[in-house]
């Protein structure tokens, strides 16, 4: 309820207020399990591809999110579950397959963290090794505009448009059972690399749209 609400809301603001354009949404699996790999730049990420994407996704959120009780039951109710930053965290990792053992999506940011300058960084192995043990598809997906603030007469911060693009699925069946680092590494590396060239695309439309 409080999920289905609240992604109404969003996508209302997201529409008016920062006049989000999202593209390739048919690449994303009508069913069945699905991990959508993004490139992070701002804390608006998560709501805006969440939003963008048209099934029920569930977020890995950090820990100290849940360090209270209303933030506990708020971030759970918005389908998201903690994980525990730094080291490899079982608990979350099994939550992540439970979730698309049931045929469920899953979001992720294979960075790991918010590159400041907005560059692609190098990819941790989180969504290769799920994708390949629940035999899932990974859909790349490109965000940019969530960080840029456009200040009205220079005093005023108004954002910046917004834009989300979906790339092709990514299977990995090929590597049933290969959960092996080579494997994981490259799977890793070629999810970014599908990442980079939809951010390419859309630097591109943003340019022309100007």
């Amino acid at each position: 309820m409080l999920y289905a609400a609240a992604r109404t809301i969003l996508r209302m603001i997201f529409r008016i207020v920062f006049r989000w354009k999202i593209l390739g949404r048919q690449n994303i699996p009508d069913t069945g399990p699905v991990l959508v790999a993004a490139n992070h730049i701002s804390l608006l990420d998560p709501p805006v591809v969440g939003c963008a994407v048209p099934r029920t996704i569930s977020y890995m959120a950090k820990a100290e999110l849940f360090n209270s009780q209303f933030g506990s039951w708020l971030f759970t109710k918005l389908k998201a579950f903690p994980v525990k930053r730094g080291a490899a965290d079982r608990k979350a990792i099994k939550t992540a397959l439970d979730i698309l053992a049931a045929g469920g999506a899953v979001g992720l940011f294979p960075e790991g963290t918010r590159s400041k300058g907005g560059q692609i960084l190098s990819p941790q192995h989180g969504v290769a090794l799920l994708a390949i043990k629940a035999e899932a598809v990974i859909v790349p997906a490109a965000v940019m505009g969530t960080d840029r603030w456009v200040r009205l007469f220079g005093v005023i911060p108004v954002p910046g448009k917004i834009w989300v693009k979906f790339g092709r699925p990514i299977t990995v069946a090929q590597y049933e059972g290969h959960v092996d680092k080579d494997t994981v590494a490259a799977v890793s590396v070629e999810v970014m690399n599908q990442v980079r060239q939809l951010l390419a695309e859309l630097k591109q439309l943003g340019a022309k749209s100007r």
